[in-house]
């Protein structure tokens, strides 16, 4: 036959403890058949706690870090654009078609989360070396670090490549696989476009992959080292004007080449923007 439970005598009391550490100290307890249960130092107690979440701190910062890091060294951001910031971009005096391009694009970055949900395009037109590239670099790392966007950075002959690679026997992939996986990234830049004039299949490749994106509201930045009109007959009037659906922009970069000045301007600095 079991035995009947014993009975425990439980009552809550206060005592006087120490701590080696912070000295004496009150404690409010149980004492449970005589046995005090409790008597933790409040001070080691807070010092606990405050180192618990410091190290809770550190770890997410360390795992953010880690994140913002995949997330740049996965953009496809060439390195030598990695640098390329808003705070960089050069602005010559009395220019305002500078000034006005890099409002733009700050204002597109900053306000990506609404880009994101309205699948706002932006096209950046003009000629090589007027910095297309430098702020479309400045956005894509803006809207990874301020927001952990997924940005996936690509040239329009790269992109044909990568799909017309499919077409080979061994491939992994098969064509329509390569083209809706450009859907996959929050932002696709593709830079260059219009420069390979190919043949109507590359054409048609590129629409494809940029009307999908329109289709499923996901903002693409455009880059055309041509003029606005060759930018629209590249790619057709209803796929550039659709790129312009949802408030997108068309920013025409009009003034000469500037790389030689810019390369002489100490305040660039070359290399990549650390995580914030």
């Amino acid at each position: 036959m079991n035995k009947p439970m014993k009975k425990l005598n439980t009552e809550y009391q206060e005592w006087d403890a120490h701590c080696e550490k912070h000295g004496p100290y009150r404690v409010r307890g149980i004492v449970i058949n005589g046995k005090r249960i409790g008597g933790i130092c409040p001070k080691c107690e807070e010092e606990r706690m405050q180192k618990q979440q410091q190290e809770e701190q550190a770890r997410q910062k360390r795992e953010r870090a880690a994140m913002l890091e995949r997330l740049l060294g996965s953009a496809g951001i060439p390195p030598r654009f990695q640098g390329r910031t808003f705070a960089n971009f050069r602005v010559e005096r009395d220019n305002q078609g500078q000034a006005s391009a890099l409002r733009l694009c700050r204002a597109y970055a900053k306000r990506f989360h609404e880009m994101m949900a309205a699948g706002t395009c932006l096209i950046m037109v003009g000629s090589p070396g007027t910095g297309k590239t430098h702020l479309a670099s400045a956005i894509a790392q803006s809207v990874i670090i301020d927001g952990r966007s997924v940005v996936h950075f690509t040239t329009a002959g790269r992109l044909l490549r990568h799909v017309k690679s499919t077409y080979g026997r061994d491939s992994a992939q098969t064509e329509e696989q390569a083209i809706r996986s450009y859907l996959a990234p929050d932002l696709l830049i593709v830079d260059e476009v219009g420069v390979q004039r190919g043949t109507d299949a590359e054409r048609f490749i590129l629409t494809e992959v940029l009307g999908l994106r329109y289709e499923y509201m996901k903002p693409v930045i455009v880059i055309g080292n041509c003029t606005e009109d060759e930018l629209r007959s590249h790619l057709g009037d209803r796929l550039y004007s659709r790129l312009q659906e949802g408030g997108g922009s068309v920013i025409v970069f009009d003034w000469d080449d500037y790389r030689p000045k810019v390369h002489r301007d100490e305040r660039l600095p070359w290399r990549r923007v650390p995580p914030a």
